[in-house]
């Protein structure tokens, strides 16, 4: 029985009387197999019970700690006793690297990078000792290979178009020696379970991180007049920009621009007054002023130009803009100067909107 002999991971016994087959000593055995055969509804429990006197009389290979074994060969083989890398498997070169501490130091650290040649190098040469060793016991090499090493259901290998295949569906089997002198397995079969194994290695492989050298903190540049304006600069451009959000929360959309004309013979109409309050009172309420609200004498549309302190420029506003919530709110955000550049305009006016579904957003606030 596999969980009795190490055959299966984790394995639990429980040692027992059962009254109802005459006192008898009875063991349940569990384990992940076992387990995981009971989720899938391939057996009625999640147990084993077995009778002493069956299990003592049966024989089965056991299933070696190889992840122990690895952990073991890393320690040994690429470290000191001060568990620092040895320089035989690091590289020559060094690179510089900042980063920010948890503590949110600015921190800088030499490192190296591992030697991949000479690792992979140092693995091949023990996988390929083990390979050979455990091709004189194939019954060690068998239930290794159809159960850490996942060989016996997981073999592919790739058709002329490099896609995945399933070569054995049913699982590769190692093959007995075709009497190759000094194994119990084939030759062909002992390179292919040392390749497996070497594959399972890669689990195990340093590097795990970087290898650091020395660190140490790197104490911050003095900051120029510039830096400190910029800094109070893009504070205020971010507060004003929340303000313009907080506004269309609380109004559940921009300014209406009306149907009917703001302009009559170079005179605000009673419309374009109110639509022109209602600019004003967004660039008041949002800490910014409108300096500008003028008709186009060529083609008679409005403009407003609007500014804030976030941004040094002021920004103008077309009645066409108005007319899309979206660019609109973009113009504003750059008027902010939380959006210098410009780039949320460029994206409005690629992506259009639908005005009913923009505003729809802001129903429930109301």
């Amino acid at each position: 029985m596999p969980v009795r002999l190490g055959g299966t991971r984790n394995p639990r016994e429980q040692w027992f009387f059962d009254p109802d087959d005459g006192y008898k000593i009875k063991t349940m055995y569990t384990s992940d197999q076992i387990d995981k055969a009971y989720k899938d509804g391939n057996i009625a429990n999640p147990y084993v019970i077995a009778d002493p006197k069956v299990l003592f009389a049966h024989e089965s290979p056991r299933i070696d700690p190889i992840d122990k074994e690895f952990r073991e060969f890393v320690a040994q083989t690429f470290y000191d006793k001060d568990k620092k890398p040895l320089e035989q498997f690091l590289m020559k070169e060094e690179s510089t690297v900042e980063y920010v501490d948890a503590n949110g130091n600015k921190m800088q650290k030499i490192v190296k990078a591992w030697n991949e040649p000479a690792v992979l190098a140092a693995w091949q040469n023990y996988i390929g000792a083990k390979a050979k060793s455990y091709s004189k016991y194939p019954n060690q090499a068998k239930a290794l290979w159809d159960t850490v090493l996942e060989q016996g259901r997981n073999i592919l290998t790739t058709d002329k178009q490099g896609n995945p295949t399933q070569t054995y569906s049913d699982g590769y089997a190692l093959s007995a020696s075709d009497g190759t002198p000094g194994t119990a397995l084939t030759a062909i079969d002992t390179g292919v379970f040392a390749e497996s194994m070497l594959s399972y290695a890669g689990n195990f492989m340093p590097p795990e991180g970087e290898v650091v050298s020395k660190s140490k903190v790197i104490k911050p540049k003095t900051a120029t007049d510039f830096d400190k304006k910029e800094s109070i600069r893009r504070r205020t451009a971010a507060n004003d920009f929340k303000a313009v959000e907080m506004y269309l929360e609380a109004e559940g959309q921009l300014p209406q621009l009306p149907t009917l004309p703001l302009f009559l013979q170079g005179a605000l109409t009673n419309e374009g007054e109110k639509f022109k309050t209602d600019i004003m009172n967004l660039a008041t309420r949002t800490n910014g002023e409108l300096i500008g609200f003028v008709e186009d004498a060529r083609t008679g549309l409005v403009t407003a130009e609007i500014k804030y302190d976030g941004n040094p420029n002021s920004v103008r506003i077309t009645e066409d803009e108005m007319k899309s919530p979206k660019l609109f709110k973009a113009k504003l955000k750059k008027a902010t100067g939380a959006d210098l550049t410009g780039a949320d305009i460029i994206t409005a006016m690629q992506e259009g909107e639908d005005q009913t579904s923009y505003f729809d957003q802001f129903k429930d606030n109301k």
